[in-house]
């Protein structure tokens, strides 16, 4: 019990020790457009003599930056694109697919199992929903992408999300973005300067995925209807009435009468 709850400590250790490489070594300089495209030459010609070791570095590479939750997932994609063309869309879903289940084994271990047994009886209503609904609700994250990717991980790491319905829901809802990505890879390769990065071809697949974007709102406003009444619900459990938590308690109307009862006499 004394190691189960040092263990968030622990994790807390690594998120700092990760964030004093990442400024220490300055890793966020080289995850720009910039620098992929100053170095796209040696890098295509490195990929083209050495295929699968690079194939290989590319894959390590990615599967450490999300696993540690180092900020340019993005630009990993974009250069899956530009030095692999369309095959690189396997290698970054394979790397980003990895590196997240790794994430979300390390938050379980060391956080979400300690939260789960701490808060056990608060928490059942919440994982009955997600044992039901989990896969679905991850899926709407995964395609409308406005939550960082490293937080889905670390939260669904908290809850009590099967490892198979997390795998197979992250690499689905990972495909539509990584197409875009790859397709800006791509792209990239032609462009005399990174600053013209956003031609017509690519503004138009950012547009296509901004719009679908737009299509899953409904969705996403169901799933936040089903939380509210999971909540509310929850609150009623612990006030001990089956009446709405944003009703007024009834009261006497003014000047109404209130009976008084007094005992009767034996």
């Amino acid at each position: 019990m004394a190691y189960q709850s040092k263990k968030p400590f622990v994790a807390f250790g690594i998120i700092i020790l990760t964030f004093f490489c990442i400024k220490y070594f300055n890793i966020s300089e080289y995850l720009t457009l910039d620098y992929l495209h100053s170095h796209m030459h040696s890098l295509q010609a490195h990929c083209t003599q050495h295929y699968f070791f690079s194939v290989s570095v590319y894959l390590v590479s990615f599967i450490i930056a999300t696993a540690f939750s180092i900020p340019g997932s993005s630009i990993f994609t974009i250069a899956a694109g530009l030095l692999f063309g369309w095959a690189g869309l396997l290698y970054a879903l394979a790397g980003a697919t990895t590196g997240a289940l790794l994430l979300f084994l390390a938050v379980r271990y060391f956080i979400g199992s300690w939260v789960q047994h701490r808060y056990q009886k608060k928490l059942a209503g919440f994982n009955q929903e997600i044992d039901t609904h989990g896969r679905y609700y991850l899926l709407i994250v995964r395609l409308i992408a406005v939550l960082p990717f490293c937080l889905v991980n670390m939260l669904s790491g908290l809850t009590k999300l099967s490892l198979r319905s997390f795998v197979g829901v992250t690499v689905l809802g990972l495909i539509p973005v990584s197409v875009v990505y790859i397709f800006a890879g791509i792209q990239l390769a032609s462009l005399a300067s990174p600053n013209d990065f956003f031609s017509p071809s690519v503004m138009l697949a950012f547009t296509i995925f901004v719009l679908f974007k737009v299509a899953m709102i409904p969705a996403v406003f169901n799933m936040a209807k089903r939380f509210v009444s999971l909540i509310r619900n929850k609150k009623r459990e612990h006030f001990g009435t089956s009446k709405k938590i944003d009703e007024p308690f009834e009261k006497p109307f003014i000047g109404e009468r209130q009976e008084k009862q007094y005992p009767k006499s034996v």
